[in-house]
Formats: C-alpha cells, sequence, structure tokens
C-alpha cells in the first residue's frame, strides 16, 4: 500500500517518514526546495517527488496510485506579515489536497492540525476533546488558519473522504536546530538567561507519528483528536533542558513588557529584511504568560494502552541527539531513537 507523506522535510514529518520506513511501508514524500538529509537506511527506502500545495498538477503527480495521506505541511509563524503565507498554505492548500483526495479516490487522509486551532480565552484553562470554544475565543492568525484548514478537511469527509484529524500540543524532539522547537534546545545551550512565566503542553514527536500510524491503521473516521504528553510551565521545560546540557538554567522571569520591548525591536528590524521574520511577537509574548492544560483523555479513550513518553525522556533524548550532532558535525537530526 502506498502512502503519501505531505511535509515530509519538517520536524513531524521527517520522523514520520523514518517510522513508516521501519513499518516496512511504501512511503512517497513531498518536498519544495531540497531533499532532507535523513538516515541512508531510511533516505533509499523513500521515494521523493517534488511538489507544492498550491500547484495542483504537481500535487496531483503526487498523489497518482497513493491509498494513504498523512498530511503533515503546514506554514507555522506567529508575525503579522505571514497572514498571506498561512492562509494560502494551510487554507488554500489543504482544500487542493482535500479535493485530490477526493477525485482520486484516496481511502484514508490523517491531517495534522494544532491545539492553535481551539482557540484560547486570557484565563487559566484546561482543555480537552469536550472543550467548547467560547463566544469570543481568541486565535492567532496561525490559529485561524489551522481553524480553517480544519474545516476544509471535515468538508472532505461530509463528501465521502475517510479523515482523522490530529491536534498536538508543542511537538519536542530532535530536528533542525535553527528553527521551530528544536530552536530551543540550541539557545539554552548557547546560556539564554530568560523564562517565561507560563504552562502549556508539550509531547514528544515520537508520540505523534506513533499516534497517527494508529490512527492511519485503525477504522475511525470523522474523529479529532488532541495529542499531549504533560502540561509543564515554562521555567520547568527551560531548566530541565540546561540541566541535560550542564548548562545554568535561565534565571530571570521574563516580565511581559520585557517581551513587549523584544517584540518591537525584531518588528523594527523585519521592516528592514524582507529575510528576516521575528521570533518574538506580540502573540507569542501574550501566549508564553498564559497557563494552559491540555488532556489527551479522548485519544487514550480509544487508545486505552498508548502510553506518552515522560517529558523528562524526551529532553534527554533530544539533548543526546544535539550533542551528537555538535559532535560529529552532523547535517541533519539523527533519527535513532524513532
Amino acid at each position: 500500500m502506498s502512502v503519501l507523506v505531505t511535509g515530509g522535510t519538517g520536524l513531524l514529518g521527517s520522523h514520520l517518514i523514518a517510522y513508516l520506513v521501519k513499518q516496512h511501508q511504501a512511503v512517497r514524500a513531498i518536498y519544495r526546495t531540497h531533499i532532507p538529509a535523513l538516515p541512508a537506511e531510511v533516505q533509499e527506502q523513500v521515494e521523493w517527488i517534488r511538489a507544492d500545495l498550491l500547484d495542483i498538477s504537481s500535487l496531483r503527480e503526487a498523489l497518482h496510485g497513493v491509498e494513504q495521506v498523512y498530511h503533515c505541511a503546514g506554514k507555522v509563524s506567529f508575525a503579522r506579515r505571514a497572514r498571506r503565507e498561512l492562509m494560502l498554505v494551510n487554507v488554500e492548500g489543504t482544500r487542493h489536497l482535500v479535493d485530490l483526495c477526493i477525485d482520486m479516490q484516496v481511502k484514508r487522509l490523517v491531517h495534522v492540525s494544532s491545539v492553535a486551532a481551539l482557540g484560547r480565552g486570557e484565563k487559566e484553562q484546561h482543555i480537552d476533546d469536550d472543550y467548547r470554544q467560547p463566544e469570543h475565543v481568541h486565535r492567532s492568525v496561525y490559529g485561524w488558519s489551522k481553524y480553517l484548514g480544519e474545516m476544509e478537511v471535515w468538508r472532505g469527509w461530509a463528501e465521502g473522504l475517510q479523515v482523522v484529524i490530529i491536534q498536538p500540543t508543542i511537538l519536542l524532539g530532535p530536528g533542525h536546530w535553527h528553527t521551530g522547537s528544536p530552536a530551543l534546545f540550541k539557545r539554552i545551550y548557547d546560556g539564554f538567561p530568560f523564562y517565561s512565566k507560563g504552562v502549556n503542553g508539550f509531547v514528544d514527536v515520537r508520540d505523534v507519528v506513533r499516534a497517527m500510524y494508529l490512527l492511519m491503521q485503525s477504522s475511525i473516521n470523522g474523529e479529532a483528536f488532541i495529542l499531549n504528553g504533560d502540561n509543564w510551565s515554562y521555567q520547568r521545560l527551560f531548566t530541565t533542558i540546561a540541566h541535560n546540557f550542564h548548562r545554568t538554567a535561565p534565571r530571570y522571569a521574563a516580565n511581559r513588557w520585557m517581551g513587549y520591548l523584544v517584540a518591537a525591536f525584531q518588528q523594527v528590524k523585519s521592516w528592514f529584511s524582507s529575510q528576516y521574520e521575528p521570533v518574538v511577537t506580540l502573540e507569542t509574548v501574550h501566549t508564553s504568560q498564559l497557563k494552559v492544560y491540555y488532556q489527551a483523555t479522548k485519544f487514550l479513550r480509544f487508545f486505552p494502552d498508548f502510553r506518552f513518553t515522560p517529558l523528562e525522556e524526551t529532553i534527554a533524548y533530544t539533548c543526546e541527539a544535539f550533542l551528537n550532532n555538535q559532535r560529529y558535525s552532523a547535517p541533519a537530526p539523527l533519527l535513532t531513537g524513532v
């Protein structure tokens, strides 16, 4: 059975590909600009096709003969100027994929969304799969793009496509150390001194991969699942990472006004460089101060034997991979633990 992975060059997609190869799946994956450097035993088992979610003809070619699709591709940004690209990739790109899956009689689609699609209030919150969004829910532009992407998937389901949606919290695991959550490990290794006061959900990327595979192999249809390993304060997360690196833990609590100053500086910097995308924005400053607790209760009802990896183990594994990459000057994360 042939499967297609979109977003195969990203954190989740690359781990998913390695896992599927170990399950002896015939894997086809999409890339836009470059094929990622995966371990040789994985790379030689993957059929790479250059395609773009916004290019229907290339996407149609990638889907030829495919029965199952893992849709991991997406744009992640909290910068205001990224709004257009977020909507193009996360909404229009998903629409194209869903339409082609229906047209080409793909059997199943597992779509990667985010808890950002659920929105949030302004106070401490506990969110599980029974969470009902308040009338005036707040979503970032990224959250809106993921929510609207989900709407495209639900439309596909209404038209007969078998779908499952996952809504993971913040993914942790080895990846490209200059982007996304893996960049956090590098910053702390380099001596980042600050932590924010918020609480958030975190999940091991390997657990998300296992969950996606289980859902794809099941008969579950028309369901969405929050995937979360545990809820930690940012201070605890940063401190645990620092201890694994034998580095000094961040010791200064970043107040909201400090974050706003950094966000303003990075915003001004971005005005003078079209290539520079702010890491700290007004949105990330705000969310980093909130306390949000997520529960994967529904997923565990469907799969009661599933166990999420303790975050201490996830962090130790990721820190070890980072140090190995540093030691051997590896061009990409070592996916030995998938």
